[in-house]
């Protein structure tokens, strides 16, 4: 049984908290290394005869409400719920979790008058299926809520190009792009579902299908609304289709991990670096730049794709709509956008996929206007 000491107006009121084998976090600092036990006044370890002072135990009789109350999620994927203070009062909250099933952050707080606040769950990747609570402390109360997490194996009738995305630093309420290919490696024709749990990603495309040994590049949207690392699961399911009717699953999903990170307008401003003091060798035009010229491809076998991203970084005063003009049909240089937003004082990357079809080197240049002004890079690579 693990204990847990709570602010009350009788300074020796606790209240303990079931817990299984597992180690259990709460939002509130406890010392390192001091045991649990030891934190009980002393008039708690008494004889039998002694008098004892009146507990005030939890009660679930709270202004918070939880939503979602239940929360299902395979292990490895995030997704978030929301505290809400329906009191006119503001409200101290904290949580309690099992450590080796989920991660949790942030872990306390303090709620406004009719406030909220957004909470991210996190299920320890590679665990078998589980089912246990959250409990959420406010004042003299406890709410606790449902978690059910599903085990998952990788599945070999969908292959990607990669299990893990990175959509990198995105200003809050902005919106960041990347990509990632999907391929079925079988002789059947399939029908592929993909899904995101409830979080700051989405996938602009949730299902289709895939003729045999075909690849189809999926945009991949992260917009936040929280400051800090975020992650989420996409999660790829497929069956056979034969006679024009879907068959049953083929095998369990494919799982992607994404991850971002939120950050406020103050801080990506701070983080784009300053211009050299030598010779300029970036490619400038207007308040529109490119972080190189020159976009070099690893060495890449004919077939295979390839990916290098331009960076577009705007240092102008207000978001710019900048276009990406078509690339020849005959290049092996790709990309799925046309349009992109790029916000005042911030930066953008665009991913370009390179698929020789033939030997040696390739090079194309891909152009990007806005307001009548344009700026270039040249995408070069070697085929072999």
């Amino acid at each position: 049984t693990t204990h847990r000491a709570v602010s009350s107006t009788l300074p020796t009121t606790h209240r303990a908290v079931s817990s299984t084998p597992h180690q259990t976090h709460t939002g509130s600092a406890r010392p390192a290394n001091l045991p649990l036990h030891s934190r009980l006044p002393a008039q708690v370890k008494t004889s039998p005869f002694s008098p004892q002072l009146p507990n005030s135990p939890p009660t679930t009789d709270t202004h918070l409400l939880l939503i979602p109350a239940h929360l299902s999620l395979p292990s490895g994927e995030e997704a978030i719920f929301r505290l809400v203070n329906q009191s006119p009062h503001p409200v101290h909250w904290d949580l309690s979790w099992p450590s080796s099933k989920l991660s949790i952050s942030p872990g306390a707080g303090l709620l406004s008058p009719h406030g909220q606040a957004v909470v991210c769950v996190q299920a320890v990747p590679g665990q078998a299926s589980w089912r246990g609570q959250v409990s959420v402390y406010s004042d003299n109360s406890v709410d606790r809520m449902e978690v059910v997490v599903t085990a998952v194996t990788p599945s070999t009738c969908l292959a990607v190009s990669t299990d893990k995305v990175e959509l990198g630093a995105t200003v809050l309420g902005s919106t960041s792009t990347g990509s990632i290919m999907l391929t079925n490696p079988g002789m059947e024709l399939v029908q592929w579902k993909a899904q995101v749990s409830p979080s700051f990603f989405s996938l602009p495309q949730c299902a289709g299908l895939l003729k045999p040994t075909q690849s189809l590049t999926l945009p991949l949207l992260f917009k936040p609304a929280a400051p800090g690392s975020h992650t989420a699961s996409l999660s790829f399911t497929a069956a056979t289709v034969r006679g024009g009717q879907d068959m049953a699953q083929s095998g369990p999903p494919v799982l992607v991990t994404m991850r971002g990170t939120g950050v406020s307008v103050t801080q990506a401003a701070s983080s784009l670096p300053s211009p050299p003091a030598g010779p300029q060798t970036k490619k400038t035009s207007g308040t529109i730049s490119l972080e190189s010229e020159l976009v070099m491809f690893p060495d890449t076998k004919l077939g295979d794709i390839s990916v290098s991203k331009v960076k577009i970084k705007n240092r102008s005063g207000s978001d710019q709509a900048v276009e990406i003009l078509p690339i020849p049909t005959d290049s092996p240089f790709r990309t799925v956008h046309s349009v992109l937003e790029v916000k005042h004082q911030c930066y953008c990357t665009v991913p370009v996929q390179f698929r020789p079809m033939a030997l040696g080197e390739h090079s194309t240049v891909i152009t990007f206007r806005w307001e009548g002004n344009m700026v270039r890079a040249t995408l070069r690579g070697t085929g072999l």
